[in-house]
């Protein structure tokens, strides 16, 4: 069964950051989360969780918390985060494309 995916359950905010090196003035690197430029805000829903997803990134090591739909935005990807609207921050792990959904996607997200 195919995850029902409506612009209107979209209610979630969430603004796209990635992950930014920066010299902690002590020889070392500091990596802090900063918004992308440009239009970062998108509206996501939350979706469901299947079995086969969850056995799929067990197989693979990855722990993921939380499941999402949104429009497709080119800096929706893994690696980059998402940062509620209660500043807590969730790191993109996989992106995928759902059949029948076309300019939507799916991101398999990890809570930091």
């Amino acid at each position: 069964m195919r995850d029902k995916i409506s612009i209107g359950s979209m209610r979630l905010r969430f603004v796209i950051q990635q992950e930014v090196a920066e010299s902690d003035n002590g020889g070392g690197v500091e990596t802090l989360w900063q918004d992308i430029d440009g239009n970062s805000g998108i509206f996501a829903q939350n979706l469901a969780f299947k079995t086969e997803e969850k056995m799929r990134f067990a197989q693979i090591g990855k722990a993921v918390t939380h499941k999402i739909a949104a429009r497709a935005h080119p800096q929706l990807k893994p690696g980059n985060g998402l940062k509620d609207e209660e500043e807590r921050l969730y790191r993109i792990e996989s992106v995928e494309h759902p059949s029948g959904h076309a300019g939507y996607v799916v991101c398999f997200l990890k809570r930091d």
